[in-house]
């Protein structure tokens, strides 16, 4: 594919636009609401700063532990892969073929027990901005050896006036690492659910963006991850997605049934609850402090069976069992914070793996709490 060469007007309005204050990690890379990109994530601790130059093999690295598989384009745009995208540790678990209206998909193999972790993928390129200008994006690509750059122009590409194929690719296809970005050939071709039965996040420890089970899977069934935010309203869903070039028909997304009414209420319940927790956090310094907490406690109790009700089996679940548990913890009730930290554990062990840094973090933490109690 052929570079197109932007002119410094269109850089320079890209570059204005773009914000610089993201902190969030685990999430597709594309222009989001400022306010949605503030939430604190704790994987977003994860040292990504070491430049391509001083280790290109391990950051411009080819996956090279792969085998064929075939798939066909469709309304996505994602064409058959030129290089083998089946993972020799996880690869039985699943193939990639075509999925009716979203081009490529990942797919099944087998019944696949919730906690399992179907992919551990290495990054093809990565920058450690989390907003990277659209010059060092083309640099990267320039670095890429001809068969990598092959395999990456083969990934998704939404139409965007003004910007380059190279550019279009990584605003589609990037994942956060940290503070920075990379993208992943494999992780790429996971489509989008807003009641997704998978969930992707960038592993320090392992140096891998891991995708897990988080409900069970039943053979042929599609493997699809949340590229937005759940607790946004079907509309505010819609309009982030289409920065990815598809209109999302997921259950939650059709307000014709019941089933996505009830969904509605539930995710516009949530951003509700998520605004009286950040106005309490706020106003944590106010005489009426202690009012403040039983409400932040109360809202988090409220968020959690949400949560739990959508089956969002993912990070903001144990983020939230999490500050339930140091909820109870300021309260000194010592059994109930031990309660949701372990439910916090358990989470962090459904959707991130065991070895994970949040959950090697969780576990010690429980510890702590065993040994207050005695």
């Amino acid at each position: 594919m052929v570079r197109k060469q932007k002119s410094a007007m269109v850089l320079k309005q890209r570059e204005r636009a773009r914000a610089r204050d993201e902190k969030i990690s685990g999430e597709r890379s594309v222009d989001r609401d400022p306010k949605e990109l503030g939430r604190e994530t704790p994987e977003g601790d994860g040292d990504t700063t070491s430049s391509e130059d001083e280790k290109p093999d391990q950051v411009f690295r080819l996956n090279t532990s792969l085998s064929q598989t075939t798939a066909k384009s469709g309304r996505h745009e994602k064409s058959e892969p030129s290089i083998p995208l089946l993972d020799k540790e996880h690869g039985h678990l699943w193939e990639l073929r075509p999925s009716p209206g979203k081009g490529i998909g990942m797919f099944a193999r087998k019944k696949i027990a919730r906690g399992t972790r179907l992919l551990a993928d290495e990054c093809l390129v990565h920058l450690p901005e989390p907003n990277p200008l659209l010059i060092d994006i083309e640099r990267a690509f320039d670095r890429l050896r001809p068969n990598q750059q092959a395999a990456y122009t083969e990934l998704h590409c939404p139409d965007h006036p003004g910007l380059s194929p190279i550019v279009r690719i990584w605003e589609a296809n990037c994942f956060r690492m940290g503070k920075g970005g990379g993208i992943f050939l494999t992780a790429s071709r996971i489509n989008h659910s807003c009641t997704p039965n998978a969930y992707f996040a960038w592993n320090v420890n392992i140096q891998r963006e891991t995708v897990h089970a988080i409900v069970d899977i039943q053979p042929n069934e599609e493997i699809c991850i949340n590229y937005s935010y759940s607790h946004s309203d079907v509309y505010s869903r819609q309009q982030k997605l289409k920065a990815y070039g598809f209109d999302c028909d997921c259950a939650p997304c059709l307000q014709n049934t019941e089933l996505g009414r009830r969904s509605e209420a539930r995710r516009c319940r949530m951003g509700e609850l998520y605004g009286l927790i950040k106005d309490v956090q706020d106003d944590v310094r106010n005489i009426l402090a202690r009012h403040w907490r039983e409400d932040e406690l109360k809202a988090r109790l409220e968020l959690v069976g949400l949560l739990e009700k959508e089956q969002l089996f993912q990070l903001e679940l144990r983020n939230q069992y999490h500050c339930v548990a140091m909820c109870y913890e300021n309260r000194h009730d010592k059994p109930r914070s031990l309660e949701y930290a372990k439910k916090a554990a358990q989470t962090a062990l459904l959707c991130l793996g065991p070895d994970s840094e949040i959950y090697e973090g969780d576990r010690k933490w429980i510890q702590e709490l065993n040994m207050a109690q005695e």
